[in-house]
């Protein structure tokens, strides 16, 4: 898709990471209803 776009010259990359969770394995973020994360 990448290469459409922008030409065959272009390098894509991507980073993941893992999902952030507390001690009780419930998900951090601005899905869960809690408080800010950061």
């Amino acid at each position: 898709m990448i290469s459409k776009v922008v030409g065959d010259n272009h390098k894509a990359i991507a980073i993941t990471a893992n999902l952030l969770i507390d001690s009780n394995g419930n998900k951090f973020g601005k899905s869960t209803g809690g408080g800010s994360l950061w």
